[in-house]
Parts: C-alpha cells; structure tokens; sequence
C-alpha cells in the first residue's frame, strides 16, 4: 500500500513538474498520455493539471489554456488508442470468446454513438479502454471523434472548473477546499456506481441480442 501510494504521489508531482515547466504543452502531452496509457485517472489529470496552469497563468488565462490543451490532448490520446484498438483485432480474438465479441459488436451497431458519449461523461470509467473497445469493434472514425468531443467537453469544462475553483478556494480555507473536494468526489461514485447498475441492466439485453445474432449466423450458413 505504501508502495502504490508512493508511485500515486510520484506521479502527481511529475504532472506538476510538467505543467509548471511547460504550461500547455505539458497538460497536452500529459492528455496524449493519459488517454493510452492511464497510470492516473483522467479526473485527476484535467483537475491537477488544470489547477497548475491556473497557478501558473492566473484564473482566466490559466482556465483557457486547460481547456483547450485537455480537449486536444484527450482527442488526440483518443485517436492513437482507436487506432491500436483496431490494428489489435488478432490479439484479443485469440483471447475473448466469440459469442461475446458478437454480442458486443451486434450491441454497438445499434447504440455505439451514444454508448461513446455516456462513457466519456461519467466518472472513473477508463479513458483508453472505450478508445480501444471503439476501434476493435470498427465503430466508424468520424462518429467515434464526434461522439468522443462531444462526451469531452463537458467534462473538461467541469474539471477544469473543478480544478481551478479549488486554487481559489484553498487560498481562503484549505479545509473547506477539501470538504467540497471530498463531496464531488463522492458524487461523482455515486454517478459511476449508477452508470455502472445501468450497464449491468443493459447486459440481459444484450444476452439477448447475442443468441439472436448467433441464431442469425447460424441460419446464415445453412
């Protein structure tokens, strides 16, 4: 545990570092970053990283820049995994069973575009992982991006707020700024945990879709 918090702490202050050294730049490739490899949550990332330019640059300055750098970086983190996602067919067939790769792809010709959005709205779902998941299943290019951008940015614009909001507060009362801090974070679980209810609802669904589908395949073939 001392280890992991340890590398968590690490981690956090090479975001700082980089932020503070590079300014946009540094959120931008810190986004590219995160969004294929996610060794930090994007939540922490946006609001870390939003709260170093607003400490570097001011509030308004500082707010715009974070925007725009997380925006970009994010879209462009989300390309290269899309694009991974959908050089690696051959890797995850050999490891995913069939019935369930159909019941997944049958499910995201129907829903993908708005699947997409959700995912990029609610908290703590993993970044890469949609992207990846996106261009395995050839979920078209230009709808994933649209759908990408516009799950983006809401939740950039709040977690940049979120981040920048804390400097201002932190700077009156460090303990209040922690409470609010501790609040969003336990609505944002909430939020997740509901997300979470809802995606297990939907898998009788798709179970469904999946016999249909396979049914379908078979009949195909006769």
């Amino acid at each position: 545990m001392n280890a992991l918090s340890h590398v968590f702490d690490s981690l956090l202050t090479f975001l700082l570092e980089l932020v503070g050294k590079y300014g946009f730049f540094g959120l931008f490739f810190a986004m590219i970053l995160q969004s294929i490899i996610s060794p930090l949550p994007s939540e922490i990332v946006m609001a870390v990283g939003a709260a170093g330019l607003v400490e570097k640059y001011g509030y308004f300055w500082g707010s715009t820049l974070a925007f725009f750098s997380i925006l970009l970086g994010a879209m462009v983190g989300a390309l290269i995994a899309f694009w991974i996602g959908w050089k690696g067919e051959e890797l995850i067939t050999k490891k995913v069973e069939p019935q369930l790769l159909l019941a997944i792809e049958h499910y995201l010709e129907k829903h993908g575009f708005v699947t997409i959005v959700l995912a990029r709205l609610i908290p703590f779902l993993s970044f890469d992982a949609i992207s990846y998941a996106a261009g395995f299943f050839k979920i078209p290019r230009k709808s994933f991006l649209l759908a990408t951008l516009i799950g983006l940015i809401p939740r950039t614009l709040f977690y940049v707020l979120l981040g920048s909001g804390f400097i201002k507060l932190a700077e009156k009362s460090l303990n209040l700024a922690l409470l609010v801090a501790f609040v969003i974070a336990v609505i944002l679980l909430a939020l997740a945990y509901a997300f979470q209810l809802w995606i297990r609802k939907k898998n009788f669904s798709i179970s469904a879709e999946a016999t249909e589908a396979t049914k379908k395949s078979a009949s195909d073939l006769q």
